[in-house]
């Protein structure tokens, strides 16, 4: 039966591991579809956007209509071409949910439904307790400059994929070592698609940063990276995180208190995620030595760190003279 995967994320679920991975895979019955790069979503959210020039990508590049079209029109081109083939497709992207509302997904699911004879819906989900530290790192590299905990947003998440994919054709997985097929997310989603050929070895993949390195980015957002054209602001973040690579010495996390309080909040939403996965989507609390608990915390990590830094290369120059 000709099927098409759609690896929906959510993010934060090892999602570029499987995409590095499977990128230009193809064996007797099943190909990942060539879209430009390993990581779908942007095309596939350029075909189903209402309003296209809104997404992300095209405001923080300003790019004007023409580009924009020009844009629309070359992944339309591409998703049309990876559907010539007899055999089943995989398609991903952690974050389409995020950036289509529930008719454009619906759209989205109507448009595989009618060109393949099964649909079928991957999505690994991540407890909240784990979630949350990882998600706020995230939202820092990207720019974030509020000492803000993001919200796990589950149901408005999930909800569109729910609604529109039977039950025996989703399946909703834990992320979490014990849950995925020999604790490594590539090989469970290998089997969940039935590949059978041997998969790329990408090397490390979105590494996480310091404690240090965060706070230091962290700063940047607050104090000066507003300030900057959003071309600017995004080329320097990019050579920020590349920078520091390595640097630091305290894996990041959040207090227990903050994690306990975040879990309080959302509640609610962690329990329809519970309902609708049957499984626990709390989590358990993990500990790091040196855990941030305000944005305070936060100032005075990244304070230390420029200090030592400037040291550093204060020596360093030193060196070549």
């Amino acid at each position: 039966m000709r099927t098409c995967y759609l690896h929906l994320g959510m993010p934060k679920t090892g999602s570029s591991a499987i995409q590095q991975a499977f990128h230009g895979y193809e064996d007797r019955d099943i190909v990942y579809a060539a879209l430009g790069g390993p990581n779908h979503q942007s095309k596939i959210k350029n075909n189903f956007k209402k309003t296209p020039e809104k997404l992300p990508f095209f405001r923080r590049h300003s790019f004007d209509e023409k580009q924009v079209r020009k844009r629309i029109k070359a992944s339309r081109k591409l998703l049309k071409k990876s559907l010539r083939t007899r055999k089943s497709v995989i398609y991903s992207g952690e974050s389409i949910a995020d950036h289509l509302d529930p008719s454009e997904m619906a759209e989205m699911f109507v448009f595989f439904q009618k060109r393949f004879a099964r649909v079928v819906v991957i999505a690994y989900v991540r407890p909240l307790a784990t979630l949350v530290s990882s998600q706020f790192q995230q939202r820092i590299r990207t720019g974030q400059r509020e000492f803000v905990l993001p919200k796990p947003r589950y149901r408005r998440f999930f909800e569109p994929i729910v609604d529109n994919i039977a039950p025996e054709n989703l399946h909703l997985v834990r992320f979490h070592p014990d849950d995925l097929l020999g604790g490594d997310v590539k090989q469970d989603f290998q089997q969940r698609v039935g590949a059978k050929g041997p998969l790329r070895t990408p090397g490390p993949v979105n590494k996480s940063l310091s404690t240090e390195a965060v706070a230091a980015i962290y700063a940047f957002n607050k104090y000066t990276g507003y300030l900057l054209p959003a071309d600017k602001r995004v080329q320097m973040l990019a050579q920020m995180k590349r920078r520091f690579q390595g640097l630091g010495e305290t894996r990041f996390g959040l207090t227990g208190g903050l994690v306990e309080q975040h879990l309080r909040d959302h509640a609610d939403d962690v329990a329809w995620m519970e309902d609708k996965a049957g499984f626990d989507v709390k989590g358990e609390i993990s500990t790091v030595p040196h855990p941030v608990g305000s944005e305070a915390d936060l100032l005075m990590i990244a304070d230390r760190f420029s200090a030592l830094r400037a040291e550093d290369w204060r020596k360093q120059d030193e060196g070549r003279q």
